[in-house]
Parts: C-alpha cells; structure tokens; sequence
C-alpha cells in the first residue's frame, strides 16, 4: 500500500537507528494492527540467533563471517538497500544494533555500518542454549529485510518509494474492512511540563515513536490506571517531585516507567 495514499509523505517516515545497551532512540515509523504492534521483517523468524562464525579484523572489526549454510538467503540480504543487524556481540548481557555496509555472500561476510560498543567475538551458541562466562556473546539477527517478510505480523516500508509492505497476523495473511492498521507519527503523545497537582486516568495511549508520557518539572502529579502500549521508547519518562503512577499497564514498548527527582 502506498502511504501517501493515507496523507504519509516521504518526509514523515523517519529513519531506523542504533538501539539497544545504553542507546536512547526516537523509533522511525512502526506499525502496528488491531492494537498489536507488528514486527520489521527479520530471520530467524522464531526469535532465535545466528553464530558469529569469525572476525576478521579483531574484536573492534566491522566484519564477521557467517554460517555458509545460509547460501542463498544471504545472497537475498546483498541487494536490501536498509538490512540491520542487532544481538548480543560479545556479552550476553549487553544487545547491540548496526546498520550493515555491505554483504559478501562469496566469502560469507558482513561489513557493519559503525562499531559495536563492546565489539564483537565469535559465537558459541547452540540450540538456544547459552555457554558459560567466558563464551557469552557472538550471535545476532537480521531485520528491516524485504526478502524476509514471510511471517504473518512482519512488515517492511521502503523508505525511498514510501510503499508500506505487510503481512497481516491472520490465517490467510489478508484484512478485512473491520481491520485497523495504525502507523505512528508523533513522538510523544503527551508532552507535560511545569504542572503540579495534575491527574489523568483511565486512558488508551497507543503509538508513539518515542514516549508516551514526556513530564517535566512536575509537582504533585498522578497517572492511574493508564493503557500505554506501542512506543518507541519508554511508556512515560517523569521528573519532578511527589509523582505516582499506579495500576497502569503497560506493554509493546521499549522501557516500562522512568522516574526522576526526589
């Protein structure tokens, strides 16, 4: 579908960023589907991870090498004109996302975009299961991938055309006219700011690229029984004094309640 057919320009896209440890992002446009936020097209689909096979040029390389078995998929990623690459690159504990230079297929290597914060070390991950202290880290996914969107609640934008790609979680991979897909635009849904003695409740807020709820220099301030789902950053980021937030759910975001001040 076009999205300039929905008033979408080009401009209002936005772009994908680095995420991930210690990395604060304002999301590009995400999408999502009755309510549901969708997934970038990515492999492997069921939230696992591939081995890093070698880096050539040390632990602060760009480049790694692959499993040789992904043949012709990754013969597929050379010709994305976005492809990213996140997972945890050296310590189990420490996630890491970059945008990939460029893809190898002959001699199975990956060039990334920018360095990773801990670098990176070869993979010893096997059927899901995890080594010990000294073998943490090397193993990633690829995603933002065209040639990926082979799994109902994936999606892909083509930022160049401003064509949205989407496959619906439903049996059939179709919609129905009851079917509501929602793309996010705005970065904060409520920007709030020198208030005190403010109180919102029982509210839906549903899609934002960054926060939910921006507070700042609150005083005396409450949030109750709030839905906050679908952003990309946290669901509410407060400072002030004598806050409360109580009996809110909130879920499908990137970080639950950030609260400064006394």
């Amino acid at each position: 579908m076009k999205l300039s057919d929905a008033g979408i320009t080009l401009s209002q896209l936005g772009h994908l960023e680095r995420f991930g440890f210690g990395h604060s992002r304002t999301a590009p446009m995400e999408i999502s589907y009755n309510g549901k936020a969708l997934r970038l097209a990515r492999w492997p689909n069921d939230g696992s991870y591939v081995n890093v096979e070698s880096t050539p040029d040390g632990r602060e390389g760009k480049r790694f090498t692959y499993p040789s078995s992904l043949g012709s998929r990754a013969e597929k990623w050379r010709h994305e004109n976005d492809l990213w690459v996140y997972g945890f690159w050296y310590w189990s504990w420490a996630d890491d996302s970059a945008k990939i230079a460029s893809v190898d297929p002959a001699h199975h290597t990956m060039t990334l975009g920018s360095e990773l914060h801990y670098g990176m070390r070869t993979g010893h991950i096997q059927s899901g299961n995890h080594a010990g202290y000294s073998q943490q880290g090397g193993y990633f996914h690829v995603f933002n991938a065209l040639s990926e969107l082979d799994q109902g609640g994936e999606y892909y934008i083509d930022r160049k055309s401003g064509i949205l790609y989407i496959y619906p979680p439903t049996q059939h991979g179709d919609l129905s006219h009851h079917d509501v897909v929602y793309a996010s635009l705005l970065n904060n849904l409520f920007e709030l700011s020198h208030l005190s003695h403010f109180h919102i409740s029982d509210l839906i807020l549903d899609g934002s690229r960054h926060y939910g709820i921006l507070g700042q220099s609150l005083s005396s301030c409450s949030f109750d029984r709030l839905e906050i789902r679908n952003t990309g950053s946290y669901g509410m980021h407060l400072s002030g004094s004598n806050i409360l937030v109580r009996q809110c759910d909130i879920h499908d975001t990137d970080g639950g309640i950030s609260i400064s001040g006394k």
